[in-house]
């Protein structure tokens, strides 16, 4: 009489059967039927359109801008004007109503992730690390994706009300 290890009598399972050393052949064929069964999904189907890459000329605009706002934050009214003079033209209402702050922000993109905005001519998500500064202390952080907007070559941020 053979002995079998208790773990031989349990039912089948799609996580064992690689591992599992009681099935022998059966759980080999298995195992090859799985695996052609993935192959068969993995390319089947409408693949997804990759993200055209984001043009030299577009990028440096983008850091431009973001270098720019990023050179004020030693001073709350010096970044307030760089942000009403970089926002976009329709946004310009809602960036001057923006209340006073003593308070900056340094942007630190994610800039091999940046990719263009579907459905928006011009327009670039940019993956962000957002600093907010006081007194020269970083106070407070945040991820974002802002959407840079190109406009006659420079690029225009959203409104940005820094608090």
């Amino acid at each position: 009489m053979t002995r079998t290890n208790w773990w031989c009598r349990q039912p089948a399972s799609w996580t064992r059967v690689a591992a599992d050393r009681c099935r022998g052949a059966r759980g080999r064929f298995g195992l090859l039927a799985g695996a052609l069964l993935l192959a068969g999904c993995a390319v089947s189907g409408t693949p997804a359109p990759a993200t055209p890459p984001v043009s030299d000329t577009d990028l440096a605009a983008l850091r431009a801008a973001v270098d720019e706002i990023n050179r004020a934050a030693g001073d709350p009214t010096e970044q307030r004007s760089v942000l009403d003079k970089l926002v976009l033209p329709a946004d310009a209402a809602a960036q001057r109503q923006c209340p006073p702050t003593a308070n900056t922000v340094t942007l630190e993109p994610a800039w091999p992730s940046v990719s263009p905005q579907a459905g928006r001519s011009g327009a670039y998500l940019v993956p962000t690390l957002l600093r907010v500064h006081t007194d020269g202390r970083i106070t407070g952080t945040d991820l974002t994706a802002l959407v840079f907007t190109l406009q006659s070559g420079k690029a225009r941020s959203p409104t940005l009300c820094v608090s």
